[in-house]
């Protein structure tokens, strides 16, 4: 950090640092208080007051949470979402990107303007769930895949 020599600059560099403590903290607190719900018994939760430090700390979420194979197979979905979204969306942004590359293309320009419009403007969710449920897409995990690559495209 270069050293300020005036007494305006130490003001300013110091009312800096108190924002991004004040916003630091501010992000922070959210965290701190799920977590300290997740150490916390159940009537200390119940009673719905604000803690950052449970009375009494307890694992029984982790154990339930563990005692399941609910998150093992909820960690595969994900990764398997993400990996499927990954690679369906390169292939949709490969198979757009490289006719839009080629300058001999003769509709490069309208569909560009096509494309950035539909990504600064999607239709929103609603449409997004009318499509998904007339191609009988609903509860399947292609309904999280298919959507997303329709946006980069």
């Amino acid at each position: 950090m270069p050293q300020r020599s005036s007494w305006m600059g130490r003001i300013l560099d110091g009312t800096n640092l108190m924002l991004l403590l004040l916003i630091s903290l501010i992000t922070l607190v959210p965290f701190i208080y799920v977590l300290a719900g997740s150490l916390a018994p159940n009537e200390q939760i119940a009673s719905n007051e604000f803690f950052l430090i449970p009375k009494r700390l307890t694992l029984d979420a982790y154990r339930y949470m563990f005692s399941t194979s609910t998150i093992l197979r909820s960690l595969w979905v994900t990764v398997g979402v993400t990996v499927a979204g990954t690679l369906f969306n390169l292939l949709m942004t490969s198979l757009m990107a490289y006719p839009l590359a080629r300058k001999d293309f003769a509709a490069r320009k309208p569909i560009m303007i096509m494309v950035i419009f539909t990504m600064l403007f999607s239709g929103g969710l609603i449409p997004t769930f009318i499509v998904v449920r007339s191609l009988g897409l609903l509860d399947t995990y292609a309904a999280l895949v298919i959507p997303g690559g329709h946006q980069r495209v």
